[in-house]
């Protein structure tokens, strides 16, 4: 068996490192390779990407007349495709931050002022009142607006479930009966600061987490799967080819790609949603099926 180079974990890494250097994120130099792959699937799958989407208001939707020309400027920006990151949580710009009510229920919330905010001008300035609201690739689905002190308020699921019981559907678990004693708002805010994952009744109906839910140390499960999923896709790969090369040197052969060893495997991140393998020294592609989703980004060759 010919001698193979290959770490494309490393090479992960260093792209996840890399992508979040772009995006503007501070990543600590004693980071592990885990703590950078869990801050680059988290950032991800908190971001909204800016496409067009179709604005829904809630029946019960209300706000303070003061923030109402802040809640329209959120609703075209959404209707526009326009960047909603100014008025999302400034907590969002540490990659480890971990959005309890977005792994919980799915839910986003954004800010109303109109002007910037001092501290950080990037954001708009911060308001007591805010919108909650559940993103979807398409669409924007406005619950109400809220204060602050409202992330745990069941209500805020259970308007989702009256309004468009088609968004949590898959998550309700059916067959289990609503518990005699029903969990109270001041319950979920309590198991949310212990990193309890809980289920939410409504209207007799017994929901899992429309979020995904979250792990002890408050980290997105979801987050937790797609690492998971990455590192077994590229360590699969890696056995691959070092148990095959022989194999894959003869199958490029036979396309015209001539190999010789010491062989040299990297991975590369070719544009925002597509990953390759190559052999650098030959400059062969090798089209390896690498599907790795990010939110609401696709990463696939």
């Amino acid at each position: 068996m010919s001698k193979v180079k290959i770490d494309l974990l490393a090479d992960w890494t260093e792209i996840q490192l890399r992508e979040l250097t772009n995006m503007g994120y501070a990543v600590g130099a004693a980071d592990t390779p885990e703590q950078i792959s869990l801050a680059f699937y988290n950032v991800q799958r908190r971001e909204i990407l800016p496409r067009r989407r179709t604005v829904h208001q809630s029946r019960e939707l209300t706000c303070p007349s003061a923030h109402r020309a802040g809640l329209n400027v959120v609703f075209k920006k959404a209707a526009r495709g326009q960047d909603l990151r100014p008025h999302q949580s400034t907590r969002l710009a540490q990659a480890d931050y971990n959005d309890a009510l977005l792994n919980d229920w799915r839910i986003q919330h954004f800010h109303l002022g109109s002007i910037p905010y001092p501290k950080m001008p990037k954001f708009v300035a911060r308001t007591g009142p805010v919108l909650f609201a559940y993103v979807a690739e398409g669409d924007f689905f406005a619950i109400d607006v809220m204060t602050h002190n409202d992330f745990a308020r069941q209500r805020l699921l259970e308007i989702v479930h009256r309004n468009w019981p088609d968004l949590i559907e898959r998550h309700r678990l059916k067959g289990v009966l609503a518990k005699e004693a029903k969990c109270s708002d001041d319950d979920v805010k309590r198991v949310r600061i212990g990193h309890v994952v809980t289920t939410t009744e409504i209207d007799g109906i017994v929901y899992a987490p429309p979020g995904g839910g979250y792990s002890s140390s408050g980290t997105s499960i979801e987050v937790g799967l797609q690492h998971d999923h990455a590192y077994r896709t590229f360590s699969n790969i890696e056995k691959y080819i070092s148990e095959h090369i022989d194999q894959i040197v003869e199958n490029a052969r036979q396309r015209g790609r001539t190999m010789v060893p010491p062989f040299n495997f990297q991975l590369h991140l070719v544009c925002p949603d597509r990953i390759e393998v190559k052999e650098m020294n030959s400059a062969t592609i090798f089209p390896f099926p690498i599907t790795l989703t990010l939110g609401g980004h696709v990463w696939r060759q």
